[in-house]
């Protein structure tokens, strides 16, 4: 059976599966011929190196995220000895990830809101 696949493919010039099962149907019968021609296609050495897969990757422009998309936030507390001002407590900082840009805010409360807020 490997011997008449081989022939056979290769005879009429390493072509796919529904030629090759054509020519043997005509010549030869045994049970399960077209699962024997797909295996001896799939493992086929000169079809394989032949093969082009064509994969097309739509060109896209990549858009750039604005400042401060993500940004790093940190707050610090301001004891009595390091001068608060006006009863501002706290110092929220926020940092663009992006150009590292700082920012800050002095405020009196360290809540989601005023950080939300920021």
């Amino acid at each position: 059976r490997l011997h008449v696949l081989r022939n056979v493919h290769e005879g009429i010039g390493h072509r796919g599966f529904r030629t090759v099962y054509d020519h043997l149907r005509l010549r030869f019968f045994w049970p399960k011929l077209g699962e024997d021609a797909k295996w001896y296609l799939r493992t086929c050495e000169e079809c394989q190196k032949q093969q082009m897969r064509h994969v097309v990757i739509p060109p896209t422009v990549q858009q750039p995220q604005p400042l401060f998309f993500r940004a790093h936030c940190d707050t610090m507390f301001m004891s009595k000895s390091k001068g608060r001002y006006k009863g501002m407590r706290y110092i929220l900082q926020a940092r663009c990830s992006l150009t590292h840009w700082p920012e800050y805010l002095i405020c009196r409360k360290e809540t989601a809101e005023v950080i939300e807020d920021f």
